[in-house]
């Protein structure tokens, strides 16, 4: 106990004796403080603030209180609890105006510690609890409408955004290709229209008159026939369709780059059993007895051992080790020759 409040690590007095009220156990704790200068300077102090204690406690005249405690000290404590109780309720009253729950519950315990079943005690009890249950709703409320109010003002920050369409995008003009060359269209000329048929009498005076003295009939025929055949059209030309430019051929994607993947080397570790020989891999030199062999390429390995360091390696056995896999191996000797295990 001495160690304790030393320390300073004791239980409060209301929590060993119920009836310890809060004046008295501050005037305890402050004798118990292990500083001395936080404890009384003085006797004389220490008696002024226990008779203030028994002035509001109702212990007066003292020495009265005092003679009644040491003739009949259980008919005193008696005639004290009801006096103390009523004390008691008082200061609750007086701190739970100022606001003071804590301590106002403090002293009605302390009340009731005296007469349990104390009904100032109990109204002004009844009344706290429905004061502390009004302001849990009221800060319950409070919060609900904070929330609210929150979640209304943050409304405009959850409401989706009008998606906006984006402008279309222009594609580069594409020259026209130039059109090709054409050959003027041939219009054929009108055909000469036929002669009209002259009466029968200027036919034969002008056949007549055409024939010469020294000409034959013959010619004079031919020119008939000439007369009389219709005349010939000229062929007309066709216009040559339009020579189209072939389209070029696209020229074919380059092929993607191949990529390729490298595997993941691996570890190899190697022991000797009982450390009778060096033990090395592939075409490292041997100098240690239990070698860490990283970043090997995967495949097989051939796992040589030396019985010293400058001897000639012996071969002791081959691995394959998988792409990033460990094998740890272990080179004994049986019948004078090297083998590999796996370690225990």
């Amino acid at each position: 106990m001495i160690a304790a409040i030393l320390l300073g690590k004791f239980r409060a007095p209301s929590r060993v004796v119920a009836t310890v009220g809060p004046e008295f156990e501050a005037i305890i704790m402050r004798c118990l403080k292990a500083r001395p200068d936080e404890r009384y300077p003085s006797a004389a102090l220490l008696a002024t603030d226990l008779r203030a204690f028994t002035r509001a406690a109702g212990l007066v005249p003292e020495s009265e209180a005092l003679r009644g405690y040491l003739d009949d000290p259980e008919a005193a404590i008696a005639a004290l609890r009801p006096r103390v109780a009523e004390a008691a309720v008082a200061q609750a009253r007086l701190h739970a105006r100022r606001g003071q729950i804590a301590r106002a519950l403090a002293e009605i315990g302390h009340a009731t510690a005296y007469v349990p079943n104390h009904p100032g005690a109990g109204r002004l009890l009844k009344r706290l609890s429905a004061g502390r249950t009004a302001i849990r709703v009221a800060v319950v409320l409070a919060a609900l409408a904070v929330a609210l109010g929150v979640v209304w003002l943050s409304r405009p920050l959850f409401a989706p955004k009008a998606v906006r369409p984006a402008p279309p995008i222009a594609s580069p003009a594409r020259p026209s290709p130039s059109p090709a060359p054409t050959r003027p269209a041939l219009i054929p000329s009108p055909a000469p229209a036929p002669p009209a048929p002259a009466p029968a009498g200027v036919t034969e005076t002008a056949a007549a008159q055409s024939k010469g003295p020294g000409l034959p009939k013959a010619r004079g025929g031919r020119q008939a026939r000439l007369a009389r055949s219709p005349a010939v059209a000229p062929p007309v030309e066709t216009p040559a369709p339009p020579v189209t430019a072939p389209a070029p051929n696209p020229e074919p994607a380059p092929p993607a780059p191949r990529v390729v993947v490298q595997p993941r080397p691996g570890t190899i570790a190697l022991f000797a059993k009982g450390g009778f020989c060096y033990p090395s891999l592939d075409d490292h030199p041997a100098g240690d007895l239990m070698p860490l062999f990283r970043d090997v390429a995967p495949g097989k390995h051939k796992i040589y051992c030396s019985r010293t360091q400058g001897s000639s390696k012996e071969f002791a056995g081959e691995v394959d080790l998988p792409p990033g896999g460990r094998i740890e191996r272990t080179v004994t000797e049986q019948g004078g020759r090297l083998t590999i295990a796996r370690p225990r």
